[in-house]
């Protein structure tokens, strides 16, 4: 049951997630940065499986082409870097990927709800 509340409904898990963190470490900083390292995946997952619910065909090119989108960005992120540190390019590739994620999240989430009203009338 939590982990069908993490894939419909992850932001919400997100900012109750970040309240808990909050509140044990009292650093708000640091907790943003654990929360968001932990949550990537979960928005990842999540977007996947709207995407299977929401469009049936063609689920796999879809995920193929985010990984090289991501594995694309890493290697800018890598070469335009001053120090060319692999570290660096990794945190900033990871925290796009959880941007990236929570906004095709939102968007399907909002398609979703849309398909579901045009169908229903």
């Amino acid at each position: 049951m939590f982990a069908a509340l993490l894939v419909t409904l992850p932001l919400l898990c997100y900012i109750l997630t970040l309240a808990c963190f909050l509140l044990l470490t009292k650093e708000k900083k640091r907790s943003v940065h654990i929360v968001s390292d932990l949550f990537v995946i979960i928005f990842i997952v999540s977007v996947y499986f709207k995407v299977r619910l929401l469009f049936t065909e063609a689920v796999f090119i879809l995920i193929i082409l985010y990984i090289l989108c991501m594995i694309t960005l890493f290697i800018l992120f890598y070469r335009y870097t001053a120090q060319n540190s692999i570290e660096k390019a990794l945190k900033r590739t990871w925290r796009m990927m959880l941007i990236t994620s929570v906004f095709l999240s939102c968007s399907l989430s909002l398609i979703g709800i849309c398909l579901f009203v045009v169908q229903s009338i």
